[in-house]
């Protein structure tokens, strides 16, 4: 019967479900919501949105921030304060948003409002940043108005500074005439920015008031006024530009007089003036011959070579054998830019008139130019007795003829004995080196000798290709130390996978410990370049077996790894002498990844009293730095965790599973509180304060690790179940208890399934919760955790295709309409353990696997009976399908927190939940935004208000109930008797919740703040909680009176009847007023807010 009633009400919770949400849908089709809030409300809730998360919110803001109209953005800028008189970032940030945002605008109207409300709080502003920061907003809007209101700013000592950055940026007629007027007269408090503001816009062509300027100015007004006559490019200026540089000795000062003059030689040449132009800057290069002027000569041969271009090429081959260095590469930086054969042919002439520290200069550029017709010269210069020249040169035309290059550079290798030149040579052809040219190299290597050979071979070793490994091996055993050695490392490059015989026969061949270490080096890179991880080791295991020196390639095998070098290494372990045990152990130890793990526990569990506690350690080493999920590594350390005898042991083990932080950690951490060692118990206690997980979690153990107490067999299935009368359930559990022990037993603190039998089953029933459980399955194993004795999360071996198990284990395995496949395959192999997390609340269920999530949030359909929801309470059953199995360390918290449960007295009283902490089942409306998490709603509104939430039913007289949680500058409300559509503050009622403390509501009306009936009830303030923590608020509606109690103090208690008697405070028409009932909801303004404990009375 209780079945059947809860089929019923399903299907009838959902018709009025769908119902109402198409109704809602209707509504949103054919009405458009009106936004009728208050006009300091609605700048209150923008400001709250400040600053936005992203540009598409940014800019809707703005949007809205526009259409408030100048009354609403008066507001906002009113609320600019001057620095520590109040919070006014969320102003500052609209405005500066709003003025970047309408200075794209395509429509000049819009930026010319703003540009006028910015102009009006500049001029009444008081405080010089407040102003300042107003004047900042012409920079981007500014036009004519702007460059007028700024003329009385650009005299004031402290904006003037500001306006002129302001004026500049406008950059109009009239803006420079403001600028030009402020320079003009007696007065100007900062004529230096006034000058360079000129100079970077229009400085005219008049040099008066940059005279007088430099003669009377300070050392920055100098500067600028020089700055500016360079700007102007007048005949007029080039006197006192002259004089300047002189009086400062054509060298670096405060006043910049040489860049000025320099500036000025450029802008007059450009104009046409280019004698004048190079008299000017010949002048400077002749006053700047000191290498500490370099820069200056560099600054005036630039000057020439932009104006004149290629007619400068003179110049600067005269300037490429300078001494000087800096100069001597910065004209052949300025000479690259002269294109041309006639210009290369100039510079070949050239060549051999200069010093040799110039001739390596000019190869390198003449390289950069890639003019071909310059070979001949390179190839001479090859010869050049000049190392510095030679290698220059080497350089050079492997950058002129690339590939071309290649014979000629490995000529002069074979030819010329020198390191230092082969180096270069070198450095050269791996810029130009083919697989054609390496062969060339290859070719060349039998008729060098020396320094030479060396350098082909490591050309030979720097192209990787094995192919020339043969090439290179005799020289292996080469006379020539220097040539043995570039041999013996070069194997490691170029060595393949068929190459590791010859390299091992090497290797049995040398005893110097250097040589010995290029040489295993060799083979791991032979080794390793088998792209099957299993396989790289099968040569070294081939030679180890013909009787190969086990001291030289066992400690290879720990690199490259696999499953027959590990029994290798393990064998020889156990059946060596002293010294290969040495070895064998410290290739396990060092193991390549964490697959040695099974073998060093191996070691410690023997017994052995030399390797057992090394292993131990190594063993615990390995678990840190496996690249594993903390499930897997606490796994590991729990297989091992038996054979700790020592307490310094147990103390690191508890402290390593500490460090990874799960749950599971602090439950394998537990029984350490009553270890036999003080020092244990010490560190297990140390281990879990460590870990600081949630104390509000409490987990208790499904198994004791004892016997089967608090699990009960299988009788049949929840439907029969409920048919049965109670005798009858007691009789068939009789049975089924019995049963139970002929398949089930405690082993080794395990539950054991000997391949036979029914499901066990705990005898408590469980509605939401969070279980952690370890299971283990043997060879074509499958079994499965029953949630509310309901199939199932699937357990199976993955090797079983034929059953689609490689999917793996931890799906929803008898899901139809829903997911049933994991979404990962996270299974340990057969035969080792694995764990679950599992999270069920309502019909939703999440799994993860070894710390993998294989299940996310996937609604769990009932097996038996498909056409409604899963049972809200029933067992867990660990499945028996026909298999051995184990299963340890279950551990379960129930799901039945305080911010959804009704209290006792609560319930004598009559009050009702309306939230079930699972999901929003009776609530409608935006269901998107608002969502259940964790045992509360929570808005998250994205890009929009949020929406509202309204509760199914509707509602009259009522008490309700319910906690919330504010984010700073949050506003929501509690809309009361209204429908579902328009503004629930006006054709409902609202009471406002609110963060009152946000500066952004500094202004507002008394009817605007928290518990207020919005626009007709003010509320009393100063109740609040602080910010982050929880409010607890009761509402009682009772024909037409309203009362609100906040954390205990009443802050509002009256009757809307009286307050709208003689209308309402806010003077607005409020319908919603005569309703007599209606829905319940919350409104979202943009703001992310958290409800819980909601419950209702109706009276």
């Amino acid at each position: 019967m209780a079945y059947v009633k809860h089929k019923e009400q399903y299907i009838m919770n959902r018709i009025k479900t769908l119902f109402a949400a198409s109704i809602l849908l209707l509504i949103s089709v054919v009405t458009g919501a009106q936004d009728v809030r208050t006009l300091s409300t609605r700048v209150a809730d923008l400001l709250a949105r400040m600053p936005a998360d992203n540009q598409e919110l940014a800019s809707r803001l703005m949007e809205d921030m526009y259409l408030l109209g100048e009354e609403g953005r008066d507001m906002i800028c009113q609320k600019v304060v001057p620095a520590g008189m109040g919070d006014d970032i969320s102003a500052r940030y609209a405005i500066s948003t709003l003025t970047t945002h309408l200075s794209a605008d395509s429509d000049d109207t819009r930026r010319s409002e703003w540009e006028k409300q910015c102009i009006k709080y500049m001029q009444s502003a008081t405080n010089r940043e407040v102003r300042s920061f107003f004047m900042r907003q012409l920079n981007l809007v500014g036009s004519g108005p702007s460059a007028e209101a700024l003329k009385e700013w650009i005299n004031s000592p402290e904006m003037c500074d500001d306006a002129v950055i302001a004026l500049q940026a406008i950059g109009s007629t009239a803006a420079v005439e403001t600028l030009a007027s402020a320079l003009r007269a007696d007065e100007c408090p900062c004529a230096a920015q006034v000058m360079i503001a000129l100079a970077e816009t229009d400085p005219g062509t008049t040099v008066e008031p940059y005279v007088l300027w430099y003669h009377r100015g300070n050392t920055s007004e100098k500067s600028a006024a020089l700055y500016a006559l360079a700007s102007t490019g007048a005949p007029e200026a080039a006197e006192i530009l002259s004089e300047a540089a002189v009086a400062a000795s054509y060298r670096r000062d405060q006043t910049g007089a040489v860049q000025a003059l320099l500036l000025y030689a450029r802008n007059i040449g450009l104009a046409g003036e280019v004698k004048k132009m190079e008299r000017i800057a010949s002048q400077v290069m002749e006053a700047s011959q000191t290498p500490e002027a370099s820069s200056q000569r560099l600054a005036a041969m630039s000057v020439i070579a932009e104006v004149k271009g290629d007619d400068a090429l003179g110049m600067l081959m005269q300037a490429a054998d300078d001494p000087d260095v800096a100069v001597r590469v910065g004209a052949l930086r300025l000479a690259s830019a002269i294109t041309g054969s006639d210009a290369t042919k100039k510079w070949i002439n050239r060549y051999g008139k200069v010093s040799p520290e110039a001739k390596a200069d000019i190869l390198f550029m003449l390289g950069e130019r890639g003019d071909e017709l310059s070979v001949p010269l390179m190839m001479k210069a090859l010869d050049d007795p000049s190392r510095e020249v030679s290698s220059s040169a080497l350089s050079a035309l492997a950058r002129l003829q690339g590939p071309k290059a290649i014979e000629p550079l490995l000529s002069w290798i074979v030819k010329y004995d020198s390191e230092e030149g082969h180096r270069a040579a070198a450095n050269a052809l791996t810029t130009i080196l083919d697989s054609t040219g390496i062969s060339m190299v290859a070719d060349r290597l039998p008729e060098s000798s020396g320094q030479a050979t060396v350098t082909l071979i490591r050309l030979l070793a720097w192209s990787g290709d094995t192919h020339y490994f043969q090439t290179v091996l005799p020289y292996t055993g080469s006379e020539d130390l220097g040539i043995r050695a570039a041999a013996l490392n070069s194997l490691s490059s170029l060595g393949s996978w068929n190459d590791q015989p010859a390299i091992t026969e090497l290797l049995g061949t040398v005893t110097d410990r250097a040589e010995v270490t290029q040489l295993q080096q060799a083979l791991l890179g032979a080794a390793m370049r088998h792209d099957d991880p299993e396989r790289r080791s099968d040569l070294i295991l081939q030679a180890l077996d013909k009787g190969a020196e086990s001291a030289k390639l066992i400690p290879l095998l720990a690199v490259t790894g696999g499953e027959e070098a590990l029994k290798k290494v393990a064998h020889d372990f156990d059946n060596g002498d002293a010294i290969t045990r040495d070895i064998c152990f410290d290739a396990l130890a060092h193991w390549r990844d964490y697959s040695a793990a099974r073998v060093l526990m191996g070691i410690t569990a023997s017994g052995n009293k030399t390797f057992g506690m090394p292993a131990f350690d190594a063993y615990m080493r390995m678990v840190a730095a496996a690249a594993v999920t903390p499930e897997r590594k606490l796994l590991m350390i729990k297989d091992m965790a038996r054979y700790a005898a020592a307490p310094d042991a147990r103390s690191g083990m508890l402290a390593l599973a500490a460090s990874l932080g799960i749950r599971q950690a602090q439950f394998f951490i537990i029984p350490y509180l009553s270890d036999p060692s003080e020092d244990v118990k010490k560190a297990a206690s140390e281990a879990i304060e460590s870990m600081n997980l949630p104390d509000d979690e409490m987990f208790e153990p499904m198994f004791n690790g004892k016997d089967l107490e608090g699990w009960q067999g299988l009788v049949e299935n929840p439907l029969a179940r409920a048919k049965m009368k109670p005798k009858e359930l007691s009789v068939k559990q009789k049975e089924a208890n019995i049963r139970m022990l002929e398949n089930w037993s405690v082993r080794d603190g395990m539950i054991w399934f000997n391949g036979t039998g029914d499901n066990l089953c705990s005898i408590k029933e469980y509605g939401d919760f969070e279980m952690y459980v370890d299971w283990r399955i043997t060879r074509d194993g499958d079994s499965g955790i029953y949630l509310r004795g309901t199939p199932q999360v699937q357990i199976w071996d993955t090797s079983r295709t034929d059953d689609g198990a490689e999917v793996g284990s931890g799906g929803l395995y008898n899901n139809q309409e829903n997911p049933s496949v994991p979404l990962t395959v996270a299974d340990n192999p057969v035969g080792e353990w694995n764990t679950f997390r599992i999270i069920m609340t309502g019909e939703r269920v999440s799994v993860w696997l070894n710390g993998e999530l294989t299940v996310d949030n996937v609604i769990m359909e009932n097996y038996w009976d498909r056409s409604i929801p899963i049972f809200p309470t029933g067992p867990v059953e660990l499945q028996a399908h026909g298999t051995d199995l184990a299963f340890r360390d279950i551990w379960i918290r129930e799901i039945t927190s305080p911010e959804y449960s009704l209290s006792e007295k609560e319930k004598e009283e009559g009050f009702v939940s309306l939230f079930n902490g699972r999901d929003l089942d009776g609530w409608i409306g935006n269901r998107v935004s608002y969502t259940a998490e964790d045992g509360m709603i929570v808005i998250k509104p994205g890009n929009d208000s949020g929406g509202n939430l309204y509760t199914e039913k509707e509602y009259d007289d009522f008490i309700f109930r319910f906690e919330f949680q504010l984010t700073p500058g949050a506003n929501n409300g509690l809309g009361i008797r209204t429908p579902t559509e328009g503004d629930a503050a006006y054709v409902g009622m609202e009471l406002q919740i609110l963060d009152n403390t946000a500066s952004v509501y500094a202004e507002l009306q008394p009817y605007q703040y928290h518990g207020s009936v919005y626009g007709v009830i003010a509320a009393r303030r100063g109740f609040l909680r602080p910010l982050g923590e929880w409010n607890y608020q009761e509402v009682t509606v009772k024909g037409t009176k309203v009362k609100v109690v906040l954390n205990g103090t009443v802050i509002v208690n009256g009757d809307i009847a009286d307050a709208a008697l003689d209308g309402t405070i806010d003077g607005k028409e409020h319908p919603g007023l005569q309703n007599k009932k209606g829905h319940i909801g919350f409104l979202g303004h943009g703001s992310v807010v958290k409800f819980r404990n909601i419950r209702i009375k109706e009276l």
